[in-house]
């Protein structure tokens, strides 16, 4: 009781304090790329719970999306709890919380440790160095550390079912791994790749009672998973194989081994050095002091150590590497559970309650020391931080032009996109709509609470990240005709675009042209300014060091012959 006690309290402390890193980032910066699209999702979550009911924000949750748990979640709270960003970082305060009282159980019931012994090696799990870098980390919100959390306490419950006598572990194993796969779609293939081999490993070696333990626990742990593969990824399988196997370019890079094995290094990179370091001298620490008492031959001592522990912490981003998965620094962050895990218990069948008290005072020192570590330098650079120049005051400044001038116009429905992807982009400017402006989704746009809609029926077009939403999401055969699509459309649909100037346009060339949009955003604004239907709105408007816009409002003229009616296609939250 004292270890889940001490654990709640720091879980909920460290979620007060992302909380409060939020809030002072977004009065500067504008959000992440990833974090508005999942952001945007909770609202349109929100709006739809909120204004038709639960059930109808659970089917919302479960159409055309490759995540459901937070919108399931949020379905429910949004009756009950007002909108904001945070929310995102409480539910993942709340999973965390799931983590940390899996961890402290496993210590204390399964390797003999003491209360505090317990809550000091938990620690690092919930206080590594990602865990507090602004993206990706608990201020942020997007689905990739919630996996690391879900199947992280999967590995916690699996190592305690495998210690036990009971079916109550292997029960919240998969409780935890079925939590995972509605979490993001991709849980599948990490689950099977971490606990499968283990598990037929442990099968082949058992026998006995052991044998029969095993096989006893198989359906609790296999049937949470299972249901939630057949409710979600069954029910969404047709979006899910786009999404991951066409959209995404990460998952599409098909790197060879060699080059995706890097994800090693960026697995490793989440935990930081300072625990990195302690990790490394709590292992050492360990191996000496549980060292065999007669000297032993270096197999047998190999033979000691537990290996399962650490293919728990290799099996995550060699599927990455076998996979040729695209260089995305997060999504290795599963790789934290078994390197750290296999730094504090590294012997198979360690008892920490042996543990004397100078071997016990060093290892509390080292960990408490770089989780401490941690989180007083949370402002500085993490080491997978990239600079996030756009300034919220620049893109505020574009929106308030373009609210203002509509109002001069008497325009009620608004529509505007931006022509590239960068720091600015179509899914931020919604993003702050929502949430700096107090708008809420309604109709495929934004309800403005001054009683004027800003609708994003464009937006999809001018959004095509990958080779695959450019051919799925521009009308057309070939590029000149997509170009061609792409500028009818901005002169049917929309009133105000954002083009980027020539110095922007060639760091857009030079450094993000892994964004296929950008390949095409120099032509796309020759075409639309040669219409001769738009000009300028104010000033250029500097984002950042390497992005300068300028707003182009549309001019009456001519409009386009009706265009050919186009099939419907799968929508993407981006």
């Amino acid at each position: 009781m004292r270890a889940a006690a001490a654990i709640t309290i720091l879980v909920l402390l460290q979620g007060g304090y992302a909380t409060y890193r939020s809030r002072r980032f977004y009065q500067s910066h504008t959000p992440f790329f990833d974090s508005c699209s999942y952001t945007n999702q909770l609202a349109e979550v929100y709006a739809v719970a909120r204004t038709q009911g639960v059930a109808a924000g659970w089917k919302n949750a479960t159409t055309n999306r490759n995540v459901a748990l937070p919108w399931l979640v949020a379905a429910v709270l949004a009756p009950l709890v007002p909108l904001s960003r945070e929310l995102g970082t409480w539910m993942q305060t709340a999973w965390l919380l799931w983590l940390g009282l899996a961890l402290g159980w496993y210590f204390v019931r399964c390797r003999g440790a003491d209360a505090w012994l317990a809550v000091t090696l938990t620690l690092p799990f919930l206080s590594f160095g990602g865990i507090y870098c602004v993206d990706g980390g608990l201020a942020d919100f997007r689905m990739d550390l919630p996996l690391y959390i879900l199947l992280a306490a999967a590995g916690a419950w699996y190592l305690a079912a495998c210690s036990l006598p009971s079916a109550v572990p292997w029960l919240l194993c998969g409780v935890s791994a079925m939590l995972a796969c509605l979490t993001r779609a991709t849980a599948v293939a990490y689950l099977a790749a971490m606990f499968g081999p283990p598990w037929g490993l442990r099968l082949l070696r058992a026998s006995g009672a052991e044998r029969r333990a095993l096989l006893a626990g198989l359906p609790w742990l296999l049937a949470p998973p299972l249901a939630a593969v057949a409710v979600f990824l069954g029910h969404s399988y047709r979006y899910l194989y786009q999404y991951y196997f066409v959209w995404s370019p990460d998952a599409t890079a098909h790197l060879p081994p060699w080059r995706s094995a890097i994800h090693l290094a960026l697995g490793l990179a989440h935990i930081g050095v300072p625990l990195a370091a302690a990790s490394v001298a709590v292992l050492g620490i360990l191996l000496w002091v549980e060292r065999p008492a007669a000297k032993v031959s270096a197999a047998a001592w190999l033979a000691r150590l537990d290996w399962e522990i650490l293919y728990l912490g290799l099996a995550p981003v060699l599927l990455l590497a076998a996979l040729g998965a695209g260089p995305n620094p997060y999504v290795s962050m599963p790789a934290v559970f078994g390197f750290l895990s296999f730094s504090y218990v590294p012997y198979r069948g360690i008892s920490l309650a042996a543990l004397r008290p100078p071997a016990r005072r060093a290892v509390c020192a080292l960990l408490l020391g770089a989780c401490a570590f941690n989180a007083t330098t949370a402002g500085g650079k993490h080491l997978l931080e990239q600079p996030h120049l756009a300034g919220m005051a620049a893109v505020r400044s574009i929106l308030d032009s373009i609210r203002a001038d509509a109002a001069r116009r008497g325009l009620r429905e608004v529509a505007f996109v931006n022509t590239y992807i960068g720091e600015l982009n179509n899914s931020m400017l919604r993003n702050i709509l929502i949430y700096e402006y107090g708008g809420m989704p309604a109709g495929g746009g934004i309800a403005d609470p001054s009683g004027m809609r800003f609708g994003g029926a464009a937006d999809l077009a001018f959004s095509a990240a990958s080779p695959g939403e450019w051919a799925r999401n521009v009308p057309g055969a070939t590029d000149e005709q997509k170009l061609s699509d792409l500028v009818r459309t901005a002169l049917e649909r929309v009133d105000y675009v954002l083009l980027p100037d020539e110095a922007t346009l060639r760091y857009l060339e030079s450094r993000v042209g892994f964004v296929y949009l950008n390949g095409k955003a120099r032509e796309l604004r020759r075409r639309i300014l040669a219409t001769g239907r738009w000009t300028p709105l104010g000033e250029p408007v500097a984002l950042s060091p390497h992005e300068t816009v300028r707003i182009y409002r549309k001019e009456p003229g001519p409009e386009p012959q009706p265009r050919r009616a186009s099939s419907s296609r799968l929508r993407r939250p981006v």
